[in-house]
């Protein structure tokens, strides 16, 4: 898992630590106000990306060359189209998502 880049997307998407109590100790305060212990795994699971990530997106698309094994991204963030490939299409549109933060 590429911990770095999840944690970011995470705070991008919302997520908050929840305030230390001892129910909530370790626990994360989700964008939708609920409370989970684990952070979603972004950089594997597209399903997580399309829960929190992709509804603070202008537009996005993902496609796969064909005959290839990469798959390219693309987020429009800002008037500005970013753009990532790479084997893994949740990996790639999280490293999409990624530039835009950095832009």
């Amino acid at each position: 898992m590429h911990k770095e880049l999840n944690e970011k997307l995470a705070r991008w998407a919302g997520f908050k630590t929840a305030t230390p109590t001892s129910f909530a100790r370790g626990w994360h305060k989700c964008p939708d106000e609920t409370l989970c212990q684990e952070l979603p795994n972004f950089t594997e699971s597209l399903d997580a990306c399309e829960k929190w990530l992709i509804l603070k997106l202008d537009s996005y698309q993902i496609s796969r060359a064909s005959g290839h094994r990469v798959h390219c991204a693309q987020v429009w963030g800002d008037m500005v189209i970013y753009t990532v490939a790479d084997e893994s299409p949740a990996l790639a549109l999280c490293k999409a998502v990624e530039k835009l933060i950095d832009a």
